[in-house]
């Protein structure tokens, strides 16, 4: 199956870079980084994305990410909060539910013509059904540092560095919590066909705590590499740009699971 994903997904990006016409430039568009540019001032970004991952007969997991941007109140400061929700099937058995929420704050700290970088700094809240497996029951801490290079006309490269901290997180069923640590890492390589339609390879490497509920933690590695593309429709005062990915774990992350992101987001003026 992952094999036809993948012809799939190169016959439609080869047939998109032959439609590409050139218009307003895609930036701040990327599925699982961060690219370091701040909206500016007067324009919302309203960004969603839609994770289906099918792991056997009978069970998959399905995950959907909100993100609202905007300016705080012009391009050096943004705020933004995301809502993410999870759908996992076990055994045919369904169970679905909100994760805790972020909010988040970011800094443009540099943004010359060749380098951009704007750290983040995010409080989770403990919004979600610890019980049911949706959250973790305590307040986190989030700091992620995305760096994003225009290598040149038409490529590139961001990376992001960052580092998550829960304390005395819980699981679903337990009652002891345990301070937790993670960190992620990840690089893409962005190819500009045009500048409304560009082709995308992105990876991402997580290092995860999980409380297992009596005081003691567990940590789990991931290391996945996601090609992809985006295309901009750009009216007069709207930009949406949708996009399409194949997330696939690699080396120790190897497995016969196979995933489709969707990706979604409209941009525009309002005020």
């Amino acid at each position: 199956m992952q094999k036809i994903l993948v012809t799939l997904f190169f016959l439609l990006a080869t047939t998109l870079t032959t439609l590409a016409a050139y218009a307003e430039k895609i930036e701040d568009n990327s599925f699982l980084l961060e690219e370091a540019y701040n909206q500016d001032a007067g324009v919302v970004q309203l960004i969603q994305s839609y994770q289906y991952t099918k792991i056997n007969s009978t069970d998959s997991l399905r995950v959907y990410n909100l993100t609202v941007e905007m300016p705080a109140p012009n391009r050096t400061h943004q705020f933004s909060f995301t809502v993410p929700s999870t759908t996992a099937t076990v055994n045919d058995v369904t169970n679905s539910g909100t994760n805790d929420l972020f909010l988040n704050y970011r800094y443009q700290l540099m943004d010359s013509e060749k380098i951009a970088i704007s750290p983040r700094l995010s409080v989770i809240l403990p919004t979600g059904k610890r019980e049911s497996g949706f959250g973790t029951g305590a307040l986190g801490l989030q700091f992620n540092m995305p760096l994003s290079f225009e290598l040149n006309e038409s490529w590139m490269n961001h990376w992001n560095f960052g580092y998550t901290f829960t304390g005395q997180a819980q699981s679903a069923g337990g009652t002891v919590g345990a301070n937790t640590i993670s960190t992620n890492f990840g690089t893409s390589f962005i190819y500009l066909a045009s500048d409304t339609f560009n082709l995308m390879t992105e990876f991402v490497h997580t290092s995860t705590d999980a409380s297992n509920g009596d005081g003691t933690k567990s940590r789990s590695e991931s290391y996945y590499i996601s090609p992809g593309f985006r295309y901009a429709i750009n009216t007069k005062d709207v930009q949406y740009v949708p996009g399409v990915s194949l997330p696939m774990g690699i080396g120790p992350s190897e497995s016969e699971d196979y995933s489709v992101l969707l990706y979604l987001s409209v941009e525009g003026k309002m005020w």
